[in-house]
C-alpha cells in the first residue's frame, strides 16, 4: 500500500502554543509509523519544533528570505503558484514545491485554477520535485505525473469527505 513518508501539518488560524502542542503529538503519531513531520509556518515555528523533519513555508513567509533559513539535514518546501514563486523556492535552496491550484478547490474558492497546461508549462522549468495541489483526486495522479509532478499534495486527497 501507499504510505507517505511526511505529513505536513498545516493549520495556518491556530494560535502558535496551539500549534506547537499539537506538533508534539503529531511527532509522536508520526514516529510511530516511520513518517517525518513537517512544520508549516514561519521559521519561529521551526524553532519550536527543532525535532521535525522540515519546514514548509507558505509563500509570504518565503518572500522574506533571500536564502535557506532551515539547516541541510531537513526538509525545505515553499507553497507557490506562480514561476517567480518557483524560481524565489529555488534561489532560496528549497528541496521542493507543492504548485496550485491546478482545479478548484473547496479549501480556496476564490483562487483561480491554473489548469493542466500551465501546471505543465511551470513543472516544466522548474529544477526542483514539484507537487500539485489544489482539487485533485486519487485519480489525478497518472495526469500529475504525465505533466512532470512528483505527487499530489493536499487535504481531500488524502481524507476525501465520504
Amino acid at each position: 500500500s501507499d504510505c507517505a513518508g511526511l505529513v505536513l501539518l498545516r493549520a495556518p488560524k491556530m494560535a502558535a502554543e496551539d500549534y506547537c502542542g499539537l506538533a508534539e503529538s503529531a511527532a509522536d503519531l508520526c514516529d510511530a509509523v516511520g513518517a517525518g513531520l513537517l512544520i508549516h509556518g514561519s521559521l519561529s515555528v521551526f524553532d519550536e519544533n527543532p525535532d521535525a523533519a522540515g519546514l514548509h513555508l507558505p509563500w509570504r513567509e518565503a518572500k522574506k528570505l533571500d536564502a535557506r533559513p532551515v539547516p541541510s539535514g531537513v526538509w525545505l518546501g515553499v507553497s507557490c503558484h506562480s514561476a517567480h514563486e518557483i524560481d524565489h523556492a529555488v534561489a532560496i535552496g528549497a528541496d521542493y514545491v507543492t504548485l496550485g491550484p491546478v482545479k478548484q478547490t473547496a479549501t480556496h474558492p476564490d483562487a483561480p485554477a491554473m489548469g493542466w497546461v500551465q501546471f505543465r508549462e511551470l513543472v516544466s522549468r522548474a529544477t526542483i520535485p514539484v507537487f500539485a495541489l489544489g482539487g485533485l483526486e486519487p485519480v489525478d495522479l497518472d495526469r500529475v505525473k504525465l505533466a512532470g509532478g512528483q505527487g499530489i499534495a493536499g487535504i481531500r486527497y488524502w481524507w476525501p469527505a465520504s
